[in-house]
């Protein structure tokens, strides 16, 4: 059986926060998952290259908080070069204290969209065309968590027109 941790303690958070001290007002964390057991996966996540033309916009700072397989997609695309990554050993207690940090999250949907929400940080979370039933059928709001904004597919497997459209949203501020 699993122990329960407890969530960081001042000390904890401080280390944390000394680790990504550039983190606060530098904008944006992402995720785009590509967890092989989740059964929805290849709808639900995109490759980080589909991400590029975010990475380029003034005033933000990309930190990662993926981990796992995809991880390697930071040394492969160019434009993710900067990215900060998620420390190997983090655990979502880390995680947590890292999206605290943040200025805002954008993430496809996985724990992380629900941990943005849960600490009410501004999160962009973006759909498939046939989203898990939590986030509704249409709209870019969801009532359990009030600062997301859902970004959805026109169409399946059309990722181009929701990383456009998150760019445009990002871009006016």
């Amino acid at each position: 059986m699993r122990k329960h941790r407890p969530p960081p303690n001042q000390r904890q958070k401080s280390e944390i926060k000394n680790q990504h001290a550039d983190a606060r007002n530098e904008k944006f964390a992402r995720q785009q998952n590509f967890q092989e057991i989740h059964r929805n996966d290849r709808r639900r996540s995109l490759p980080l290259a589909a991400l590029a033309p975010l990475f380029s916009l003034p005033g933000t700072r990309w930190h990662s908080l993926q981990k796992g397989p995809a991880t390697s997609q930071l040394a492969q695309v160019h434009e993710a070069r900067d990215i900060v990554p998620l420390a190997p050993d983090a655990d979502f207690a880390h995680t947590a204290a890292l999206v605290d940090l943040l200025d805002a999250v954008v993430t496809v949907d996985t724990s992380i969209a629900h941990l943005a929400g849960a600490l009410g940080k501004p999160s962009y979370v973006l759909l498939p065309f046939a989203p898990d039933w939590r986030w509704g059928i249409a709209g870019s709001r969801t009532p359990w968590y009030p600062t997301a904004r859902l970004f959805r597919q026109p169409s399946i497997g059309d990722w181009t027109s929701v990383v456009a459209s998150l760019r445009d949203t990002l871009a006016a501020g």
